[in-house]
């Protein structure tokens, strides 16, 4: 029979339960074609047995409130019959009602996973890697749906969907069991200040710290993201270099110098970056709060050193300078407020670092060389 083109692409899909052969249908590439195989498996086998288990519990639970009711009634005395009587039905009420949240928490699962699924091949077709898949594998796919069936929210479930795609596609990462669990661990909230999180690190590298009376720029709960281990602070002792310029060597404090402090992404929450956001489009960072960050880090380097020097990244064969940044009045030779601006050199200069610059200018004295 052939499909209602009228139907948005991958919605008409229900998995588990689809034969495998009308899923593929709907999908064209290879990265696709492996997760319906794998999906297909879940349904027919790992969904199924996991089903017949708590059918089976339910089964049990009902026949042994039953029995209970049973031997109460035939051991009651005769005068206290009705009281009997009262009582196993009240056993079957609270049993008929304990049966209905389970069907419903059932249908449920069954929806939050099929929705997943769904947005899963959607995801995996508009991947630019899905030409080459992999076969899904069995085990992963019943953990995977064990912890996804219990995820409601929509914004939660593009993070399940968007691992689940990546599973399937060739050299992509596959989250380890225990990534698993901790994305179990996702609620809204944690998902929208982890998505925060790493939009910066794919622009910086890193997360600077906020400055002592301001407030984050995104309103990230850094705290909560340390305590699912998907954050740490880390230091380091070298210039911090970004695409169009870097911090160069600041003056050293004894033979060691001093570390700069920031926060990065652990191995875990690596992983989980890795596989649920595999686009840079996935990540949008404003250009305002990209300066923002980068006004942080350039404040602490201020904060620790009497000065700081940023060397641009110029075109081939461009003029080499480097722009010395000094607490105002401590040196004497700096451009005054603004004068900087009016160099030719100035031009050449990318619009992220002017921007900084212009920031910079209101405290501290800027020497062009």
């Amino acid at each position: 029979m052939a499909s209602d083109s009228s139907q948005p692409k991958g919605k008409g899909m229900s998995l588990p339960g689809q034969p495998t052969e009308e899923a593929m249908a709907e999908v064209g590439s290879e990265a696709g074609k492996s997760l319906v195989r794998g999906l297909s498996r879940l349904g027919n086998a790992a969904f199924g047995g996991w089903i017949s288990k708590r059918e089976a519990k339910a089964e049990a639970t009902r026949l042994a409130i039953e029995t209970e009711a049973k031997i109460k009634a035939a051991a009651a005395v005769v005068d206290a019959r009705r009281a009997d009587e009262m009582e196993e039905l009240e056993h079957r009420t609270a049993l008929n009602r304990r049966a209905e949240r389970f069907r419903l928490e059932m249908e449920r699962e069954q929806l939050n996973l099929e929705a997943i699924e769904r947005r899963a091949l959607e995801y995996t077709e508009s991947d630019q890697g899905n030409s080459a898949g992999r076969e899904v594998d069995e085990d992963w796919l019943f953990r995977f749906a064990d912890f996804a069936q219990k995820v409601s929210s929509e914004d939660v479930q593009a993070f399940w969907a968007r691992a689940l795609a990546s599973a399937a596609i060739k050299d992509a990462t596959r989250l380890s069991t225990a990534a698993l669990q901790t994305l179990s661990l996702f609620d809204s909230g944690i998902a929208e200040n982890f998505k925060k999180f790493v939009a910066v690190v794919a622009r910086l590298g890193f997360v600077p710290y906020t400055p002592s009376g301001e407030p984050e720029p995104q309103g990230i709960n850094v705290s909560i993201l340390v305590d699912l281990g998907l954050v740490r602070e880390s230091l380091r002792d070298k210039p911090y270099e970004f695409a169009d310029f870097l911090f160069e060597d600041k003056e050293r404090v004894g033979k060691l110098g001093m570390l700069n402090a920031h926060l990065s992404l652990t191995l875990r929450g690596r992983e989980i970056s890795q596989a649920v956001f595999r686009r840079l489009e996935d990540l949008p960072l404003s250009e305002d709060l990209e300066k923002k960050y980068l006004q942080f880090v350039l404040q602490q380097l201020l904060e620790q050193n009497a000065s700081v020097t940023i060397v641009p990244k110029l075109a081939e064969g461009a003029q080499a300078i480097a722009i010395r940044l000094t607490k105002r009045n401590n040196i004497t030779n700096s451009l005054t407020k603004g004068e900087w601006r009016s160099l030719d050199i100035v031009k050449t200069l990318g619009s992220r670092l002017f921007n900084l610059l212009v920031w910079a200018e209101h405290a501290n004295d800027i020497e062009i060389k």
